[in-house]
């Protein structure tokens, strides 16, 4: 018999994601973009022949092909609106990335939303969601 601590199974359907996860800050690929057009912004001010390495090029492209949406303040306010659902971080991230179309596909792709939500609730969550997509 072991005699140290029993770690806890991860199971993301009931939110234990494990010890790296539950502290970690999770966002949405809008918001990464944001930072990184930030961060190369910054660079090329001190640098103005600053290029990006290939690995950050490439998540560049990524998150950007990705984004819910391109405008920073659709991003923030993304977050807001979903933090009044009372959310976890990972399910807010999960929420915008995967921009389910509906609530079955919602609690199919993000299970621990069906824990919590009723279908017409998730509904109306994704219908708040899709009123920023529409002002891009």
């Amino acid at each position: 018999m072991a005699d140290g601590p029993v770690e806890e199974e991860e199971n993301a359907a009931e939110l234990k994601l494990g010890k790296v996860f539950q502290e970690a800050q999770a966002f949405t690929n809008s918001e990464v973009a944001l930072l990184l057009r930030q961060y190369v912004d910054s660079k090329k001010q001190v640098d103005p022949n600053y290029q990006l390495t290939p690995m950050l090029k490439k998540t560049q492209q990524y998150v950007e092909t990705f984004s819910y949406t391109k405008n920073p303040d659709a991003a923030e306010n993304i977050r807001t609106m979903l933090d009044k659902y009372q959310l976890s971080a990972f399910e807010i991230g999960a929420v915008v990335n995967l921009a389910p179309n509906d609530a079955e596909e919602a609690k199919f792709l993000i299970p621990s939303l069906g824990n919590q939500w009723s279908d017409e609730e998730l509904q109306t969550m994704l219908a708040d969601l899709a009123t920023y997509k529409k002002f891009e």
